[in-house]
């Protein structure tokens, strides 16, 4: 149960994370909305899709999803508190953080 309903928030978290970093992107100049608003988005979608998905044939291994997930959602982190606040990037990174350890702990 605990662990559906995990799955459920990280999922709401993932399109919330690229939301963000196409809402970021779009704040700047037209380089910023091209690179960051929409390559980047389009990069991260297929990258999860790969090597991240829990179905998929070519998945990561524990350790370097980890690794792939700390640079996502840190890096959405970091966007959000230039272009937005750092307190709703706080906010971001604590509820994150706590769902992916969640998320590692009901998987093992």
């Amino acid at each position: 149960m605990l662990k559906l309903a995990n799955d459920g928030v990280r999922f709401v978290f993932e399109q919330a994370t690229l939301l963000l970093i196409v809402w970021s992107g779009f704040r700047g100049n037209l380089t910023s909305k091209l690179v960051i608003g929409i390559l980047i988005p389009v990069a991260a979608i297929i990258f999860w899709t790969r090597f991240m998905a829990p179905a998929s044939p070519n998945r990561l291994t524990e350790s370097r999803r980890i690794i792939a997930e700390c640079v996502l959602f840190g890096g959405t982190g970091v966007l959000v508190a230039q272009r937005f606040s750092s307190k709703l990037a706080i906010v971001y990174l604590i509820m994150i953080t706590i769902n992916t350890i969640l998320d590692h702990a009901l998987n093992a």
